[in-house]
C-alpha cells in the first residue's frame, strides 16, 4: 500500500505542477507562433505595398515625361513652316516607336532655331559693322557655299530623310528644307 500511496502522491504532484506549466508553456508557444505569424504577414503586406508605390511611382515618372516630350512636340511641331511626315504606320507603331519620332521632331526644330538664332546674331553683327561703317542699308547675311536657303540651311540636306534607331523615317512634306 505504501508504494500505492507514493505514486499517488507522485500523480498528485504531476497534476499540481507539471501540468499547469506544461500548458503554461503550450499556450506560450502559441502565442509566440501566432505573433510570430502576424508579424509575418504585416511584413509581406508592407513589403507588397512598398512595391506597389515603386510601381505607381515609375509608372507616374513615365506618364510625366511622356507627356512632356508631347507637349514639346505640339509646340515644336505647331511652329514649323514645313510639317514632317511620319514614314511608317501610326497605327501599327510601338509608344516608343512614337516618341523617338516626336524627339527626333524635336531634336530638328532645336537645331532649326540655333541655326536661326546664329545666322540672326551673324545678320545683326553685320548691320553694326556695316551701319558704323558706311550708314547704309543692312545686307542680307551671307549664303554658304552649296545652295543654303534662308538661315543657312542646305536645302539638299533638309530634303534627305532622317532615320531614327528603330526604322522609323521622319522627312518634310514637300520635300524642301526644314520647316521654321
Amino acid at each position: 500500500m505504501c508504494c500505492f500511496v507514493v505514486v499517488i502522491c507522485v500523480l498528485n504532484y504531476v497534476r499540481q505542477y507539471l501540468y499547469p506549466s506544461k500548458f503554461a508553456a503550450a499556450t506560450l508557444f502559441f502565442t509566440f507562433c501566432s505573433n510570430f505569424h502576424f508579424n509575418r504577414v504585416q511584413s509581406e503586406e508592407e513589403e507588397k505595398l512598398q512595391r506597389e508605390d515603386k510601381k505607381k511611382n515609375i509608372s507616374r515618372e513615365l506618364s510625366q515625361i511622356t507627356q512632356a516630350i508631347r507637349n514639346l512636340f505640339g509646340r515644336c511641331f505647331s511652329t514649323m513652316r514645313i510639317k514632317p511626315v511620319y514614314q511608317g504606320q501610326k497605327d501599327t507603331a510601338s509608344p516608343f516607336e512614337l516618341l523617338e519620332y516626336e524627339l527626333d521632331i524635336i531634336h530638328m526644330r532645336i537645331t532649326d532655331l540655333i541655326e536661326i538664332h546664329k545666322d540672326y546674331k551673324q545678320a545683326m553683327l553685320l548691320e553694326h559693322s556695316s551701319h558704323n561703317n558706311n550708314n547704309s542699308l543692312p545686307q542680307p547675311p551671307p549664303m554658304s557655299a552649296g545652295g543654303t536657303g534662308a538661315g543657312g540651311v542646305d536645302l539638299k540636306e533638309a530634303s534627305m530623310m532622317s532615320v531614327g534607331t528603330t526604322g522609323a523615317a521622319v522627312s518634310t512634306s514637300s520635300g524642301h528644307g526644314k520647316g521654321r
